[in-house]
């Protein structure tokens, strides 16, 4: 008895071949981009590009607070990273703002900044339970990477090598045209000179740096 089916011509195996493959890189990158994810929810948060800024500063000064011994920071840097949509494409509506405060060279080598504070941090995000999305240890290079996820969209980035910074992104949030932002003071005794914000803030040759301060001082 003959089969009724028909087999399957080479141009129909790499059709079907194709769509395999782009369905595993679309699945792929929508797990493995944590931008997308959010450019999905983006439009449930209350927050937007006017507001981010000051939330990205109090989530920072959380942080710092938890420090012991903190010696401050050297360099800060805020600017705004474009917003990936599902598909792939730029949104024009989102932006993403990312604060950086670095510690100087020499704070950036030593074991405070590069094992204890990574220490500090791991328990405080597990007691807060904020989840901690990735670890790299890279010890030959000398590299620590550490992810945690804020519960309201935010992202904390840890990373101790040559120059050890802390950074906060804020996830996609609506864009604001005309945006006029009032700078705000640095953590950590920065210096104007080292203070790299790139929004073009209205007063930022007035603000003084918040001081450098221990685990038991507070910044308002």
């Amino acid at each position: 008895m003959q089969s009724d089916s028909k087999p399957v011509s080479k141009r129909s195996l790499l059709k079907l071949s194709a769509i395999a493959v782009a369905a595993f890189v679309f699945i792929l990158g929508a797990c493995t981009n944590p931008t997308r994810t959010e450019g999905e929810n983006r439009v449930k948060r209350d927050i937007d590009e006017a507001s981010a800024w000051e939330e990205l500063e109090r989530l920072a000064a959380e942080i710092v607070e938890e420090l012991p011994d903190f010696p401050g920071f050297e360099v800060r840097t805020l600017g705004t990273l474009a917003c990936e949509r599902s598909d792939g494409l730029t949104s024009q509506e989102y932006v993403v703002m990312e604060l950086s405060y670095e510690f100087n060279k020499a704070d950036s080598r030593s074991e405070l900044v590069r094992e204890t504070y990574r220490s500090v941090l791991k328990d405080y995000w597990n007691k807060h339970d904020i989840e901690i999305t990735r670890e790299d240890d890279f010890r030959t290079n000398d590299i620590y990477t550490l992810v945690a996820k804020h519960p309201d969209g935010f992202t904390y980035i840890y990373r101790a090598w040559g120059t050890s910074s802390l950074r906060v992104t804020s996830g996609c949030i609506k864009k604001v045209d005309d945006w006029d932002p009032e700078c705000i003071p640095p953590l950590g005794g920065v210096q104007p000179e080292n203070d790299r914000i790139t929004t073009g803030c209205r007063n930022k040759d007035q603000p003084e740096s918040l001081p450098s301060h221990s685990q038991n001082e507070t910044v308002d």
